[in-house]
Parts: structure tokens; C-alpha cells; sequence
């Protein structure tokens, strides 16, 4: 890609103005390489519009050495492009099929645009209830390509396929005490050229899911604190040492008496990574085995989540984790950030 980003938050190129031309420059004449010349040549940029504007540009090169002998030219194509593309301007993310089955796939779908040419789509699922307005890791959607072909990809719709979608999030107070209320599943799309520019993010689709979510572990018979949901790390706050990886334990607590804790609340218990910047959250392990423990009138259902790697050197350096705990017809509740300082 030709040209430099300018700083700051405008996606602006630095003027780079390309025009047909051919340049001789001094070899280097000392052994091993004894070359005399090196001929580089720019030629008209192939039938992409004018030279100077955002395009595709195709660049020569041979060398000489000093007995005369000349290499084979070697070409590459490059492109210069620093207009952003857009997704689903105008008109409206769909999904399919109308209505998901929670833990099943969901394919959402915009209409992509670009000047040039699109290369690749990517899609983030979110709730409302996960932290700080994150959202979890992008899923890869649409390749448009090949790139650097006479046919570009000026529009077409880019799809994102998400499997395995909660139905519902809830969230859990300071206390770690499970809150009514889950949020439903969102998506947005956006779209990369060739030029490597990314498009803003669509408008939000919410995702229709073809039953309604409920709130799962709040309790029907009464318990002092209401259930909890929280999970510790088995480093410490500040460990002696850099530690590769540790074992994540989650406990429910409830009243035994309760219908909900009779049996195993959760089908699965996920532990997922937040980014240093806080917008991304990344499935790095998961248990569907718990011990369950019993101390009148309450019953704690615990699940350890081993070998979760961990970051850091040269200084403490967060590792933030979140669990979320799904039951068989996709109801999930998140807890409160689990964070480890390494070393």
C-alpha cells in the first residue's frame, strides 16, 4: 500500500503522487553483489482511472551487473487507496434465519461499498450487559477476492455466520449477585479493502431468536444475598513471579431448597479474555463439570477452569477475565471482572 497514514482519527493519506516514470540508480560494486545498475519503472497504472488517484499501480524492476548481464523483470502490483469503504449504507442489516435457535448459527448480512475494491468482511456479536460496551471477538465473514484482478469488487453483500448465539445475557451487581433482565444478542458488520481501510461499524442488528429468553438462577424461594455468580483466579492479586498460566474457579451459590439448584444450573461455564483496551472478549477456556457443596440453607455448585494463560513481563501487567455461565437453552449470566496481576 502506498503513502503513509497521517495521526490522529481522520483515515487521510499523505500526498503521494504517482506518475509513469523510469529510474536508473548507481549499483552497488562490491562483491558478493557486483551489480552496476538497478532500473525500477512505474508505468501507467492499468486501467484504473488516472495517474495520481486511488488505484492499482504495477512496478518493474531488473538489475545489471558489471559483465553486462541482465536479470529477468520482476513486476508486483500495489495498490493506493485511502477512501473508506461503508456497510450497509442506506439499507439495513438482515439475518438468516428469521429466527435463530439459540446455540445454532445465525448469518447476518449488509450491503458493502467501496471505491476500489473490498477484500474481506468481519462481524461482532454483542449484549448490552457485557462490560464497558465490549463486544466478543470478530468473526470472519465474506472474502471477496482474489485482489489485484481486472474484476474488482466495487459492492456486494457481506455476510458474517456467528454460531453457538446466547438467547440472553444478565449481568451480576458489585456484590457479584445475579440481576434480572438479560439482554438480548446484537450484531455489526464491517468491511476492509484493499487499501486496508475498515469500514465503520453497520448500524446494530438485534437478532430475533425463535424463543424468548428468560432469566435463569433468580431465585423462587427466598435467600439472603440472592444467587451469586463470581469466580477468582487461583494466582493471587500479586504472584513472586511471572506465572504462565492459571486455574479460573467459578461458584454459583444458591438456596438448596430452590427448583433451580436441584440440579446442575449450567450446561457450560466459559472463561473469556479482555483486550488491554477493553473492546474485545476471547473464549480461552471452559468446563462443564462442577463439584457441588452444601452448607445449609445454601448450595454452591464450583467449576475450575484450568490452564488459563497469562500475560506479562517486566512489570505487573493485567490479565482481566470474565466467566459466563449458559444453560441448555442458551440463557447465560456474566460475572464481575476477574483480574490477575502477573507477576
Amino acid at each position: 500500500v502506498i503513502g503513509a497514514w497521517v495521526g490522529g482519527t481522520t483515515r487521510t493519506c499523505k500526498d503521494t503522487v504517482i506518475t509513469p516514470t523510469s529510474a536508473i540508480t548507481a549499483g552497488a560494486n562490491a562483491a558478493p553483489f557486483n551489480v552496476n545498475s538497478i532500473e525500477m519503472t512505474t508505468p501507467q497504472q492499468p486501467a484504473r482511472g488516472v495517474v495520481g488517484t486511488p488505484g492499482y499501480y504495477m512496478f518493474s524492476g531488473k538489475v545489471t551487473d558489471l559483465a553486462g548481464n541482465v536479470s529477468n523483470v520482476v513486476s508486483r502490483l500495489a495498490a493506493w487507496d485511502n477512501i473508506l469503504p461503508t456497510i450497509a449504507l442506506g439499507s439495513v442489516l438482515t439475518q438468516a434465519p428469521a429466527a435463530a435457535v439459540s446455540l445454532g448459527s445465525v448469518t447476518v448480512t449488509g450491503a458493502a461499498v467501496d471505491n476500489l475494491d473490498l477484500t474481506s468482511s468481519a462481524g461482532r456479536l454483542t449484549y448490552a450487559t457485557l462490560p464497558g460496551g465490549s463486544t466478543f471477538a470478530p468473526v470472519a465473514g465474506t472474502s471477496f477476492g482474489p485482489n489485484f484482478d481486472a474484476a474488482t469488487v466495487t459492492s456486494a453483500p457481506a455476510s458474517v455466520t456467528f454460531a453457538g448465539v446466547y438467547r440472553g445475557m444478565q449481568n451480576t451487581s458489585v456484590a457479584n449477585v445475579i440481576q434480572a433482565g438479560g439482554a438480548a444478542p446484537s450484531a455489526t458488520v464491517t468491511v476492509t479493502d484493499v487499501g486496508n481501510n475498515t469500514s465503520a461499524a453497520s448500524p446494530a442488528l438485534t437478532i430475533t431468536m425463535s424463543t424468548t429468553k428468560a432469566d435463569i438462577l433468580i431465585p423462587t424461594i427466598a435467600f439472603p444475598a440472592g444467587n451469586t455468580f463470581v469466580g477468582t483466579p487461583s494466582v493471587g492479586a500479586a504472584p513472586a513471579t511471572r506465572q504462565a498460566s492459571t486455574t479460573i474457579n467459578v461458584n454459583v451459590t444458591g438456596a438448596i431448597a430452590d427448583p433451580a439448584f436441584q440440579s446442575q444450573p449450567f450446561a457450560l461455564v466459559e472463561i473469556y479474555k479482555m483486550n488491554t483496551t477493553g473492546t474485545t472478549l476471547t473464549l480461552v477456556g471452559s468446563t462443564a463439570s462442577p463439584l457441588v457443596t452444601d452448607a445449609a440453607p445454601s448450595r454452591t455448585y464450583s467449576y475450575a477452569i484450568t490452564g488459563v494463560a497469562l500475560t506479562g513481563a517486566g512489570g505487573a501487567v493485567a490479565n482481566t477475565f470474565y466467566a459466563v455461565g449458559r444453560n441448555v437453552a442458551g440463557d447465560a449470566v456474566i460475572s464481575q471482572a476477574i483480574t490477575v496481576t502477573n507477576p
